[in-house]
């Protein structure tokens, strides 16, 4: 709390924040770090004291890579006083190593103590390294996967850690059953347990025997501080390990037809691309379950039975939705039951937190001292070797904020994921319009039949002409445009998305793709493979936004062949422009079953809609599922399927933001329609 780099990402008092204003009062009241919560407010503390939570991360990791077996247990500490957008960068530095937990076999114990005397040793380790807290007093929230959460919460695994859900109701929707552990309960029976009374809560509860290291800290409700572990109870367990799998297993041709359908998917430059479908990946990481379940509903949308729509809810944006549906599965077949562990711990979620923020501090703090070792007794070398980064880091912290202009260079720090090219872009500005980056000098230059030969831009002039006259751009000293005319080319633009308090710790930079297809050529090198065309589709800006008509009423999709500058002996116009080729306009709904928005081609006398705009009227670039129908065509590919398919799906699942605008925000307009409607009825039966 008192590294300077951190004045402006904290917080010591309590606030409220409001999402809007009605009638001029405060509404929607919005929670998003912990100083906005309630409990913060409710702790009456004398002037001159704050609180101080102490969050604590733990998960066991492998050192070594292909032999070795080595291990570390690393416990991580932080204060939630600092934003989570400056929390969650390694480079910040926000994170401090409290210790090792020793790894051990524990072969001194039988077989049947060893998994108990394990989970002892990790309870007695962190109180020992907590003890300091303790004497004072503290507030924690605890991260770790959910085998941590289970050791922590002295439980055994095959239990929620933080509930006693009875088995049989693990697979409802806020089941009866499911009450929060009490602390001082579990901790009274635990104690009658360790005194051989073996009262029947420590058999309800599904209790380990354990002495837990939480039960000397009076400030800490350890079953409520717990946070998500979205990687491995989301995205590999309830998603990857059981509901893609369901649903493939409904779909005809199965794993087949769903790889068909991922190599035929449209490239984003944020998703992977499954060129040889999913079923052969034996090796999946984080961002792979991810970038899969973004495109998985645009995969099965249509694949099934018009009546099975448990698909569609695979991604538990509601989850009450899923739970809905859900017996399908059983009718089915596929599964008997679904009295899952990691299915029923969506019921409590909901912090803004999650396990994946300590998963890259492993590298950091855990693999790279275990390299910089001669693995022999490493733990020890470990520890020196970090202590002396430490040292280094904090030396080099002091010196920028004592010398001015200083800037420290410090080895191992990340580059920033997209840093600006000063030598190569420069920024356009204006409070009005998106803001974005080109190159100072475009790299291509071609005339106009090269370029309606390229780059598929029919009738290139005549919606030159088109947009002169739109915009009243005054050509009267102009050269004339002919097919000889040539124009600078860009092959990209960046732009810089405005933050949403939703995803503040999301890239905030969308690049805008068109290039032409390069045939294969032979060098002096070799054979050069073909390149396909780049084209990325974009939502503009073509009028007012009216929230009655829905949260995309005002933007229109549409898909970029080509981006250039006017030359100045041909007129004169501040921004670079865009040819596109529009889509027809969203409807104010959208489609009943899977909440998609449905997308074609706009059409004008039998030929396709374009247009030539500014790049400022480009909002950002979308993702489109291709409505693949039942069976997917087997000449469709990924290169050509924005060209082949007959109608697309909007993405909502590209990015968080396009979440919270394109399903959250349909999610809120859909409710107040029915709520509307509902108040209507109401006042006809009144009246009636």
């Amino acid at each position: 709390m008192g590294n300077p780099s951190f004045k402006e990402h904290q917080a010591y008092a309590p606030v409220h924040q409001f999402h809007e204003m009605k009638d001029g009062i405060p509404y929607n009241r919005q929670y998003s770090e912990m100083w906005t919560g309630n409990w913060w407010w409710e702790d009456q503390l004398p002037d001159g004291a704050t609180v101080a939570p102490i969050i604590l991360a733990s998960d066991e990791t492998q050192l070594s890579i292909f032999s070795g077996d080595k291990n570390a247990w690393p416990l991580y500490l932080t204060v939630g006083n600092i934003e989570k957008r400056v929390r969650r960068k390694p480079t910040s530095r926000a994170w401090i190593l409290l210790g090792y937990i020793p790894v051990s076999s524990l072969e001194c114990f039988s077989k049947e103590r060893r998994s108990v005397e394990g989970c002892q040793l990790f309870h007695d380790c962190v109180k020992k390294m907590l003890q300091p807290l303790i004497e004072k007093g503290i507030q924690a929230t605890e991260m770790g996967v959910y085998p941590e959460q289970c050791r922590i919460a002295c439980c055994r695994e095959n239990s929620c850690p933080q509930c006693s859900v009875k088995p049989w109701d693990r697979g409802k929707w806020k089941p009866r059953s499911s009450v929060y552990r009490d602390p001082e309960d579990v901790i009274a029976t635990l104690a009658k347990q360790s005194q051989g009374y073996h009262p029947q809560k420590f058999i309800d509860q599904n209790l380990r025997p354990l002495n837990p290291f939480w039960k000397d800290l009076p400030l800490c409700n350890i079953f409520d501080s717990m946070t998500p572990d979205l990687l491995h109870q989301m995205h590999k367990g309830v998603f990857s390990d059981h509901t893609s799998k369901w649903a493939r297993s409904s779909v005809e041709n199965g794993d087949n037809e769903i790889d068909a359908r991922f190599c035929a998917m449209p490239a984003h430059p944020s998703l992977r691309h499954f060129k040889n479908g999913i079923s052969g990946v034996t090796q999946w990481t984080g961002g792979e379950y991810q970038s899969m379940a973004k495109v998985f509903l645009g995969t099965v949308v249509g694949a099934a039975d018009d009546g099975v729509d448990y698909m569609y809810y695979a991604h538990f944006e509601s989850h009450w939705a899923f739970h809905k549906e859900k017996q399908v599965f059983v009718d089915l077949g596929i599964c008997k039951q679904f009295n899952i562990p990691k299915m029923h711990n969506v019921c409590h979620y909901g912090y803004g937190y999650n396990s994946e923020t300590t998963e890259r501090l492993h590298i950091d703090l855990a693999k790279a001292g275990y390299h910089a070792s001669n693995k022999r007794k490493y733990m020890v070398q470990m520890t020196v070797w970090l202590r002396r980064q430490e040292a280094v880091q904090r030396f080099a912290s002091y010196l920028q904020w004592a010398v001015p202009g200083y800037v420290a260079e410090l080895t191992g720090e990340e580059e920033a994921d997209n840093e600006d090219e000063d030598e190569e872009e420069a920024e356009e500005k204006d409070q009005d319009i998106t803001e974005y980056k080109v190159a100072k000098r475009p790299p291509l230059r071609g005339t106009v039949t090269s370029i309606e030969k390229d780059y598929d831009a029919d009738w290139f002039i005549w919606y030159l002409n088109e947009f002169f006259t739109d915009y009243s751009i005054d050509r009267a000293n102009g050269d004339p445009l002919t097919n000889d005319t040539v124009f600078p080319i860009y092959k990209q633009i960046r732009l810089s998305l405005p933050s949403l308090p939703e995803a503040l710790s999301e890239n905030q930079i969308d690049v805008v793709h068109a290039t032409h297809a390069e045939p294969e050529v032979w060098t002096w090198k070799g054979l050069t493979p073909a390149k396909p065309a780049l084209t990325s589709t974009v939502l503009v800006r073509v009028g007012t936004n009216d929230p009655s008509k829905g949260p995309l009423h005002g933007l229109q999709a549409a898909r970029v062949y080509l981006l250039f500058r006017l030359p100045l002996h041909i007129g004169s116009y501040p921004h670079p422009l865009a040819y596109v080729r529009w889509f027809k306009p969203f409807n104010s709904a959208p489609v009943k079953d899977s909440l998609l928005f449905k997308l074609s081609y706009s059409t004008r006398m039998r030929e396709r809609h374009c247009s030539i705009i500014p790049v400022t009227r480009i909002m950002q670039t979308c993702h489109l599922y291709p409505n693949f129908g039942r069976l997917v065509n087997p000449l469709w590919t990924s290169h050509q399927i924005l060209d082949q398919a007959p109608s697309f799906y909007l993405n909502p699942y590209l990015r968080h933001r396009d979440f919270y605008l394109f399903r959250y925000q349909v999610h809120l307009f859909l409710k107040a329609k029915e709520d509307f409607a509902r108040e209507i009825q109401r006042k006809r039966a009144r009246r009636a």
